[in-house]
């Protein structure tokens, strides 16, 4: 793929991003294998410039992110997408990795509001304890996050049909992307549901 790099590199500082963003992979201890020309052929393929990455005045905010916040920065798991959609995703990733809380609130909307409330004391602590430990801003997406989710019903849940699976579903697509991709929460019961209604 040939890259206009006069058009990508409009501010010349291109090289210097990916350094930057190479060697804070590394001291996060998450790989990168991505060499300089496929950040380059991603940054075209994305339709962003050099001066709209990053956090500065003209920018648009925009971060090259790892796929459910997961894996090493390579070819197929990374892309460029917007601050704020990366920290809605990194919520997402952190919620599944504390589940204990937020799959309490998704399954058991039978409960009465006491009982949950019980339930998220008793069972909760560690997860609550895991989510005082993201800075301030990551926080404030993961109240937003389980606020959204408390107030999610079965019967809103019910409203993906199976054919909507069906038709969202294409090869190479993850369960963890299908199910946002149609609206659902992506964990244990959907994951299974999906699966089902897929043959897998």
């Amino acid at each position: 793929m040939k890259v206009d790099m006069s058009f990508i590199d409009d501010d010349g500082k291109l090289k210097e991003r990916y350094f930057n963003k190479r060697i804070n992979a590394q001291k996060e201890g998450i790989g990168f294998s991505l060499t300089f020309s496929q950040y380059c052929a991603m940054v075209s393929a994305s339709g962003y410039k050099s001066s709209e990455l990053g956090f500065h005045p003209g920018s648009k905010n925009v971060v090259l992110a790892r796929y459910n916040d997961t894996g090493d920065y390579k070819v197929g798991n990374c892309r460029f997408i917007t601050q704020a959609e990366n920290a809605k995703e990194r919520i997402t990733s952190d919620a599944s990795r504390s589940a204990s809380v937020n799959n309490m609130i998704k399954y058991n909307t039978s409960l009465s509001p006491e009982a949950k409330q019980k339930q998220l004391t008793n069972a909760g602590k560690a997860s609550i304890e895991a989510k005082s430990a993201l800075p301030p801003l990551l926080r404030k997406f993961a109240d937003l996050q389980i606020s959204r989710l408390a107030a999610e019903s079965a019967e809103q849940r019910q409203k993906v049909s199976d054919d909507d699976i069906r038709n969202a579903h294409a090869p190479g697509i993850s369960i963890n992307r299908l199910c946002l991709n149609v609206g659902l929460s992506p964990a244990g019961n959907n994951y299974n549901r999906i699966r089902r209604v897929l043959g897998i």
